[in-house]
């Protein structure tokens, strides 16, 4: 199988990547990643251990059923206009240097949002591929997390039913990469030295009951930007969502969004469909997560490899739509 590496330079920056076959396909599919900083596999890494590399994964099974792939490291620490110009570069040099039919737009969580800023553009591409997207705005994505996933959380942890959660519940609790880790980790728990203790700004006291949390819950994802008060995460927007981008979009679309995703709620991909409306293939994968792997319950959530069965639905509505 043919493979190339490419640098695309710009005023700011090198973008680098890897093209595969490209000399036989006339179909090519770009990748765009989720949060954080990334490369061309999509490696996650856990305490430096290898979670994922999702895709490579999409990138093996695309290009052996006769798909050109084009995957690059993202750029690090940039805002979502900056990705969105990278992808951009991406489509103009594909443009330039291929003879493809058709440029596939595939965005995952993140990558959602950057597509939809593409689309607000009005981008031309031949179809998209959106996987476990956040379209709404930050107040739905936090009043999932923190009132839905974590909560979820918290009752698990209240063992005796008490009705409240203390320092005791946390005997033995592990962090992990789920979101409802990240809540307790960030906005719930301090710790000082070996020792675990509640966050002072949330509880004087050595407990919290869930209508407390439900307040603090409500106070973050009614104004995000309270983050910076509660964990000192400072660079959070007051974004609200570009659903409206979508409305009546003329070219086919692709969104797959496991049920059990503990970090986007599977009703932005179902009321993304509903504002594409026909163009639209919505399929929601039961006991799946975020990264399309298995689980079991949404704040057990931890990222891994996505199953092969879903990159096969893929692959399937690739082909009826553009082969």
């Amino acid at each position: 199988m043919d493979k190339q590496e490419f640098n695309i330079k710009s005023k700011t920056h090198t973008l680098r990547g890897v093209i595969e076959n490209f000399a036989t396909s006339k179909n090519v599919v770009i990748l765009i990643h989720g949060s954080g900083n990334s490369d061309r596999d999509a490696s996650v890494t856990y305490k430096g251990k290898l979670i994922s590399q999702n895709f490579k994964l999409l990138a093996k099974y695309l290009t052996n059923s006769g798909l050109a792939v084009c995957r690059y490291d993202k750029r690090e620490n940039a805002e979502i206009k900056q990705l969105k110009e990278d992808v951009k570069l991406v489509i103009s040099y594909l443009k330039e240097k291929y003879s493809f039919d058709n440029i596939i737009l595939y965005g995952w969580s993140e990558g959602v949002r950057v597509v939809s800023e593409l689309v607000e553009d009005k981008v031309n591409v031949a179809g998209l591929i959106l996987q476990s997207g956040i379209i709404s705005g930050w107040k739905n994505y936090f009043k999932y997390i923190l009132g839905d996933v974590t909560l979820n959380k918290l009752y698990e942890l209240d063992r005796k039913s008490k009705g409240y959660i203390n320092l005791a519940d946390f005997d033995g609790y592990k962090s992990n990469n789920a979101s409802s880790s990240f809540a307790i980790d960030t906005i719930l728990l301090r710790k000082d030295e070996e020792k675990f203790f509640l966050n002072p700004l949330i509880t004087k006291h050595d407990s919290i009951d869930f209508e407390q949390w439900d307040r603090v819950s409500r106070e973050i994802y009614e104004k995000p930007t309270r983050l910076s008060y509660y964990c000192g995460i400072s660079n959070m927007e007051d974004w609200n969502g570009n659903i409206d981008s979508f409305k009546d979009y003329s070219k086919p679309v692709l969104l797959i969004h496991g049920l059990n995703d503990g970090w986007v709620s599977i009703n932005e991909s179902i009321s993304l469909a509903y504002a594409i409306g026909q163009k639209a293939t919505l399929e929601l994968f039961p006991c799946l997560g975020h990264s399309m792997q298995k689980v079991q319950r949404n704040f057990d959530d931890v990222g891994g490899e996505m199953e092969v069965f879903v990159i096969e639905e893929v692959i399937s509505w690739i082909s009826k739509n553009f082969i």
